[in-house]
């Protein structure tokens, strides 16, 4: 019986020792998987791209005073509704805006008729001149090179723009005003100076023709004295025959009388001789 329990006790026993070696080696081996797997990648989202930054805000009528000399332009671009429209373009559109603003000089070198026009101008046409300087769209000098005529306006109105080499020209059908400075150019706005004042045909009408050149003025003729004035008139042909006619008789009457006396006197020294 003793024997039987020593039996049982041992078999337990080795039965747990194995137990236990056997985890123990998978521990081991585990372990070893383990240290030598290749460490999994982590999850990887896909690259995002950083958002584009805004456009700068551009205060189109600060760019303007900043350069000055456009003081008339911007006089008239204050009192209408066009400021506002100028800068929601600019700012607030992915075409954003070209401007083209003529100086204070193009104001005043104006010809009194269009000077006269542009005083008497509504607000609505006031508000359409100012917008017939801008083009809903931002062009840099060099993409003038490559346009298609006519240039659509922000309002109604077009004109053309050319370009020859750096130089570049607009065109509305009344005045051909060159660019003479770029302002400001930068993505959203582009700010063009022109030295004329962008005319539309539809507000100020059909070209107004250059003065004739006046008249060399003609002396008039001096007219003739009359006799009354002290002067003699000359004779016509009737009066110088009546003259010589009576020239004449006058001197065939002084001639009748001293021939008489001749033969009186005759007459006279005959008798006195008879006489004797």
């Amino acid at each position: 019986m003793e024997s039987l329990k020593m039996a049982l006790f041992n078999g337990l026993a080795l039965v747990m020792m194995l137990l236990i070696s056997a985890e123990a080696q998978g521990e081991d081996i585990n372990i070893v998987n383990l240290a030598t797997a290749p460490a999994s990648a982590p999850f990887s989202s896909p690259p995002v791209s950083a958002p584009a930054p805004a456009p700068h805000y551009v205060n189109v009528s600060n760019v303007l005073e900043q350069a000055g000399q456009f003081k008339t332009f911007l006089s008239l671009i204050a009192g209408t509704q066009a400021e506002t429209q100028l800068q929601t373009q600019a700012n607030n559109t992915q075409q954003g805006l070209t401007l083209f603003a003529p100086l204070d000089g193009a104001f005043s070198s104006l010809r009194p008729q269009y000077k006269a026009m542009l005083s008497k101008l509504t607000d609505e046409q006031k508000t359409s001149l100012v917008e017939y300087h801008a083009v809903p769209m931002f062009y840099t000098l060099g993409q003038f090179q490559t346009l298609s005529n006519p240039l659509s306006t922000m309002g109604s109105y077009k004109f053309n723009v050319s370009a020859f080499g750096a130089q570049v020209n607009v065109s509305t059908g009344l005045v051909n005003a060159p660019l003479t400075s770029s302002i400001f150019s930068q993505a959203p706005v582009a700010v063009y100076e022109v030295n004329k004042v962008l005319l539309p045909e539809e507000i100020f009408g059909l070209p107004i023709p250059s003065p004739a050149p006046s008249p060399t003025p003609v002396s008039a003729p001096t007219p003739a004295l009359s006799p009354s004035a002290g002067v003699q008139s000359p004779l016509s042909s009737s009066d110088h025959t009546n003259g010589a006619a009576h020239t004449w008789h006058l001197n065939a009457k002084d001639l009748a009388i001293q021939s008489g006396l001749a033969m009186f006197g005759f007459l006279f020294l005959l008798l006195n001789q008879q006489c004797v």
